[in-house]
């Protein structure tokens, strides 16, 4: 199978290093785009399809590591990051990982070491169209790219409609609102032991971890897409014996 070659973003103000690295990554066959602030780094990002964005994080109009977050949460898992920072606080490398980023490096770059990321990345990038995730609604049940399926509860499934239908992160306390059944309203708590356990459901019966990622005070998106086969309305109502 052949592997697209990514197209890539550069977000780095200083010229030297900025031609350095625009140089470099074009002689390994990179399609690669620069910008030189925050600024431009989003009307880059808003105007043309990038699968990487390698990103300073001290920057003329602010601090890339403030933009992780809603950067991931607004691309999920089709865009990769890879932070390239001369501050190298360990607190600062994991606040940057935690808020989404694929990877954090030191200036200066190991050049290797960023064309080995940047095809790692490539290949969780890569799409694969032959096999996908589908959410098959008429028979209330999710089934696994390998082909192995798992039953779902009346509730599971429309948390998981309601995130295929979805471009963006979905908060907690909307999800909480959406599963409500009749006058009991769901908690945070129990929607995230309700992921939990649906996490585990899957894990056992597919063999494969479900795509769903939660992002810390943001909520909860699909990390790779789910094809719907349609249902009638009816079968998407919420079932008080079958919910819970």
């Amino acid at each position: 199978m052949s592997i697209k070659a990514p197209n890539i973003l550069l977000v780095e103000d200083h010229q030297d290093l900025r031609l350095e690295l625009l140089d470099y990554l074009e002689q390994m066959g990179f399609a690669v785009e620069s910008a030189v602030s925050l600024m431009q780094m989003h009307q880059r990002l808003a105007s043309q399809a990038f699968t990487i964005l390698l990103l300073d994080l001290s920057l003329p109009d602010g601090d890339g590591l403030t933009q992780i977050a809603a950067l991931r949460a607004q691309h999920r898992l089709q865009l990769g990051i890879i932070i390239l920072s001369a501050r190298n606080h360990f607190d600062e490398r994991t606040q940057a990982l935690e808020l989404g980023a694929d990877f954090y490096l030191t200036k200066p770059v190991h050049l290797p070491e960023l064309t080995a990321l940047i095809k790692q990345l490539q290949l969780r990038l890569q799409p694969n169209t032959a096999n996908h995730w589908q959410l098959e609604l008429p028979h209330k049940q999710l089934t696994a790219p390998n082909g192995l399926s798992c039953k779902l509860t009346a509730t599971e499934l429309r948390l998981l409609t309601h995130l295929c239908q979805q471009s963006e992160t979905t908060g907690r306390e909307q999800l909480c609102q959406l599963l409500q059944h009749n006058l009991e309203v769901v908690s945070t708590r129990k929607l995230d032991t309700l992921i939990s356990r649906l996490r585990t459901k899957v894990k056992l019966h597919c063999q494969q971890e479900l795509p769903l990622i939660t992002y810390r005070n943001l909520g909860y998106a699909l990390s790779d897409s789910i094809t719907m086969e349609p249902a009638t309305t009816n079968q998407l109502q919420p079932n008080n014996a079958q919910a819970r």
